[in-house]
């Protein structure tokens, strides 16, 4: 059985070696565990490491970290791998007596939108520049970007593969937005601020949909 094991990580670590962009990095090994999950770091030829983060049954678990070539980190995510299964199990459930998770709803609605909430490709959109090995994750806690400067870009939490709750989100011109999710959309007031001071207020529908905005004068009124 060990042998068998052996093998079957060598191919997927030659695979992921041989899909590495220009040679820019490579895989620093898998370590096996009592409970089936296994250790996944990248690390970059000058030998920073690139990823970090758990993975059980070829699925992430916990928390997730990315670095760029510089040793800068770039990202946070965490993930669960029990949740991801729940959730799996009741979509496949035609009419299901309860329903559980506001996920498996939007699933109820419409398929592509819900399974997009489980791609790689939604934890890490294109523009990060990161590609993920695994093939479908669902964020379950801490959610972060930073900026080359090590600042927060944006941060919050994300509940059973939705963001919810209080997120902050910083652009470069160093406006931040601060406001609600619920159920994966902003709801409420959104305050927009700058070296402190308030610019705007945009609220927004129970739906995500933008309602109005109230903007400030030089005095926050």
């Amino acid at each position: 059985m060990k042998i068998k094991l052996s093998a079957v990580l060598c191919i997927v670590l030659s695979s992921f070696a041989s899909s590495a962009q220009n040679g820019s990095f490579h895989n620093d090994g898998i370590e096996l565990t009592n409970d089936e999950s296994r250790v996944w770091t990248t690390r970059f030829t000058n030998n920073v490491l690139r990823d970090s983060g758990l993975m059980r049954k070829s699925v992430p678990d916990g928390q997730w970290k990315v670095w760029d070539q510089d040793g800068n980190l770039k990202h946070i995510r965490t993930f669960s791998s029990e949740k991801l299964r729940r959730i799996k199990n009741e979509m496949r459930v035609s009419h299901p007596r309860r329903i559980n998770h506001p996920l498996t709803n939007i699933y109820m609605k419409n398929r592509a939108e819900a399974l997009r909430y489980l791609h790689p490709s939604y934890a890490f959109p294109a523009q990060e520049a990161y590609k993920p090995v695994f093939r479908e994750g669902l964020l379950n806690g801490l959610y972060m970007n930073f900026f080359e400067d090590g600042s927060s870009r944006d941060s919050g939490v994300y509940s059973n593969g939705l963001r919810e709750g209080v997120w902050v989100e910083k652009d470069r011109t160093g406006t931040v937005s601060r406001g609600i999710y619920k159920n994966g959309k902003k709801s409420g007031a959104w305050n927009e601020y700058r070296n402190g001071q308030i610019l705007r207020t945009v609220f927004y529908s129970s739906r995500g949909h933008r309602k109005h905005t109230k903007t400030y004068g030089s005095t926050g009124r």
